[in-house]
């Protein structure tokens, strides 16, 4: 990667650093994780660790943004996951699919509800209180999180704690990291409709009721994407006018691949190497 950011820990032992979680987002992200005091890099955040509920979410400086997380003294396999209910505040540091949303989610450790500082806002709450609280002091923006950092141990992987059912013991972490890292990530295109069909070919301007031109019309009003899953082995004939739509259309018309001869299970058989 050609800028890493690098994040100092504060007041967490030194195998922190090499904790799997850690080790695995520095593979992900541009962030480079040290021990305070250990500087290779610009500092540009700080992780607290061992901070409990009622602890201070920064040093004071108000320089670096930092996330304040407990120490991970009880995280759990898999096996003993149990359930929680956690409700997103309605607000725009929650990140956009959770916001103002109540779901239940799988944790592996207990959790002890954060108590409010003066000058925090709530992110996200759960039925002992508060989880996920947000202060800004300048530029910077102090993140506290009643979550430990999950494990998933040596034979695991991210998957195991970042999932539809387990999630939220590292969304907070997640959430910061991609903060931090903003200046260095690419720049989305912003959410819109995309729109399927199966099985239309392009032998004419029409596929029974699927009017090429009339979709791309309406795409182009409306600002939506249309694709059309089409069978290889059916392009032995392409009408040009239909070909031509979709090359002058191609932001709101698109064709993907089905399969090859749209045989039962073609793409799920065990084939010979050549």
């Amino acid at each position: 990667m050609s800028h890493l950011f690098q994040v100092d820990i504060r007041r967490g032992s030194p195998d922190i650093v090499m904790s799997e979680v850690l080790s695995t987002l520095e593979g992900l992200l541009p962030v480079k994780f040290t021990l305070a005091g250990q500087r290779r890099l610009e500092g540009v955040g700080e992780m607290i660790v061992g901070e409990r509920a009622g602890g201070t979410s920064c040093d004071g400086s108000g320089v670096a943004s930092s996330l304040s997380v407990p120490p991970n003294e009880n995280s759990a396999q898999a096996s003993v996951l149990k359930d929680v209910t956690v409700v997103f505040a309605d607000d725009p540091q929650v990140p956009f699919p959770f916001r103002g949303k109540s779901l239940r989610n799988r944790i592996g450790c207990a959790v002890n509800a954060l108590k409010v500082i003066g000058g925090e806002k709530v992110l996200a709450s759960g039925e002992a209180g508060p989880l996920w609280t947000l202060s800004t002091m300048g530029d910077a923006k102090h993140f506290r999180s009643a979550f430990p950092l999950p494990r998933f141990g040596p034979e695991g992987g991210l998957k195991d704690v970042l999932n539809e059912e387990r999630f939220v013991e590292i969304l907070p972490l997640l959430h910061w990291l991609r903060d931090l890292c903003a200046p260095a990530s690419y720049a989305s295109p912003p959410l819109r409709a995309c729109f399927m069909f199966d099985d239309p070919n392009l032998h004419w301007q029409r596929y029974g009721y699927v009017d090429f031109k009339q979709i791309a019309t309406n795409a182009a009003k409306e600002n939506y994407h249309v694709s059309f899953a089409t069978i290889p082995l059916d392009c032995w004939f392409t009408h040009m006018r239909t070909a031509a739509l979709f090359r002058t259309s191609s932001k709101y018309l698109s064709l993907a691949i089905h399969g090859n001869n749209h045989t039962r299970k073609e793409l799920a058989r065990n084939y010979t190497k050549p």
